[in-house]
């Protein structure tokens, strides 16, 4: 029983520790690009001895990859996370449900510590597939809401949404400034949805 305590505890020590130097990751590659990342780099980001990142991942590649589909499975939860929220709140999807789905994604993106990684990960040819999966997931939930508002072309119409919250993040990226508050992407989005559904 306590051996059972004992190994649990080591691996969630060992689970955040992972987490710790993928989050430190994914701020180096946002913050100065995929050359960037080194294991020293990544040990002085996360605060942590270079051993450990070394104990973790063997290459920068290692760590490249582990770090993206980290990013990858944490984004998709969050989206998931927040259109079951919604559902839960009315019985049917509505303009309004997949305006407040389409701000959550977007101002979490723009928002996060590591805003950016994303585009540069993908360029990497290994990555590619990866963020091809985590795009098909974010097309079908779209797809999803804009069929259930009863969208003539909700695949055409999840491709259009994408297609805004991604030139959104690139405008966000090259300003430098600011991400736009949530207010504002409701504004946008609200119109987007409103000339879809005409």
């Amino acid at each position: 029983m306590a051996t059972d305590q004992s190994q649990e505890r080591g691996y969630e020590s060992g689970r955040r520790a992972r987490e710790t130097l993928m989050d430190a990751t994914l701020r180096i590659v946002a913050r100065d690009g995929v050359s960037a990342v080194t294991h020293r780099r990544v040990a002085a980001e996360a605060g942590v001895s270079n051993g450990l990142t070394t104990y973790h991942f063997s290459s920068k590649h290692e760590m490249l990859v582990a770090a993206y589909e980290h990013w990858i499975a944490t984004a998709i939860e969050r989206v998931r996370t927040t259109a079951l929220a919604r559902s839960q709140r009315s019985a049917a999807p509505s303009m309004a449900s997949l305006v407040d789905v389409l701000v959550e994604v977007t101002a979490s993106e723009l928002e996060a510590p590591d805003a950016g990684a994303e585009f540069a990960l993908a360029r990497e040819p290994a990555l590619s597939g990866d963020f091809g999966r985590w795009e098909k997931s974010l097309l079908a939930l779209l797809e999803s809401v804009c069929e259930g508002i009863g969208s003539r072309e909700p695949a055409q119409d999840a491709w259009i949404l994408l297609s805004a919250i991604r030139g959104l993040e690139l405008a966000h990226l090259a300003s430098g400034g600011r991400p736009p508050n949530r207010r504002s992407l409701k504004r946008t989005f609200s119109r987007l949805v409103d000339a879809l559904a005409r």
